[in-house]
């Protein structure tokens, strides 16, 4: 991990995601948006989720050309099936179709390096867990965990439609 890249022109979570303490549903820009990014981003009044969000690109060195508002995709960790001691990637598409592009491979690519599983979250169904990418090779105790983390996340109820991709 970096030192925290610098978000430059990137303003792709303050669009994308909902933030409680503003009445702020997912999807729709911020109020506290101005020409040069966040205008409370220094204020010790911002919402908590603001001061502590640091998308995956951010938190680590990959290439400006992944950054979420170059490759139309918010990488974001998470661990969202209670109870399972695994952190996986999640793929918020910002931009419609961004995971068929070439930067969004790309950048799909690029991530699955750094982690085992990442979850795709489409732009026309943010919240719901559509598809799952993970390396075409794996160790035997890999297959097991991807195998566990798919059953439980279907049993749940959190993705609608399993597939899997390999890249």
């Amino acid at each position: 991990m970096s030192e925290s890249q610098p978000c430059g022109s990137c303003t792709v979570c303050c669009h994308d995601l909902a933030v409680e303490e503003l009445s702020k549903p997912s999807r729709t820009p911020c109020r506290h948006l101005c020409s040069t990014g966040c205008g409370i981003y220094r204020d010790e009044t911002k919402p908590k989720i603001c001061a502590d969000y640091e998308c995956v690109w951010k938190q680590f060195d990959f290439s400006r050309e992944f950054r979420p508002d170059k490759c139309g995709i918010l990488f974001e960790f998470q661990s969202d099936w209670g109870g399972e001691d695994f952190i996986h990637i999640r793929a918020r598409e910002v931009r419609k179709n961004a995971m068929k592009k070439p930067k969004g491979i790309s950048a799909l690519q690029a991530m699955i390096k750094t982690q085992l599983v990442i979850v795709k979250c489409r732009y026309e169904q943010p919240e719901t867990s559509s598809g799952f990418i993970f390396p075409r090779e794996m160790t035997e105790d890999q297959a097991q965990i991807v195998q566990r983390i798919v059953s439980k996340m279907s049993d749940k109820g959190l993705i609608k439609k399993l597939h899997q991709i390999d890249l």
